[in-house]
């Protein structure tokens, strides 16, 4: 899949012959912004949470947690998520369960539950505004 540098916009990536479908740019924005959300929080660059080594145990768990929040809010498949992150499926599965088991501790379900929020309706926004008919 190749790599989206630029904000999305759908109509103009379509005249530029790009031949991705309207729901595969949508997953490539959303894990973008997942991976922003989540290199800030976690302070790491987002590059590493894409590396081919699993890293330190920081850099992996805050890797579960994209992986994760791609699933949980964007309903994202493990496979889908494994093609954007370079990984394999049942490697998302269990990361993704491995965050779901931190949700018993209050202050990280606290956290996640404000990060899906957010992701929720930054993503409804921006997504509508910059793919807005008439552009």
């Amino acid at each position: 899949m190749p790599a989206l540098k630029n904000p999305l916009r759908v109509q103009k990536l379509r005249q530029s012959g790009c031949d991705m479908s309207e729901d595969v740019l949508r997953q490539h924005a959303q894990y973008k912004l997942i991976l922003a959300y989540v290199s800030s929080a976690h302070y790491i660059k987002p590059e590493f949470l894409l590396a081919a080594s699993r890293g330190s145990k920081h850099l992996s768990e805050a890797r579960q947690v994209s992986n994760y929040l791609a699933h949980v809010v964007y309903g994202m498949s493990f496979t889908d998520i494994g093609q954007l992150a370079n990984r394999d499926r049942t490697s998302i599965a269990h990361g993704c369960n491995k965050v779901e088991d931190l949700r018993d501790l209050p202050d990280r379900d606290r956290a996640l539950h404000f990060a899906e929020l957010a992701l929720q309706e930054f993503f409804k926004a921006t997504w509508e505004v910059a793919n807005e008919d008439g552009e």
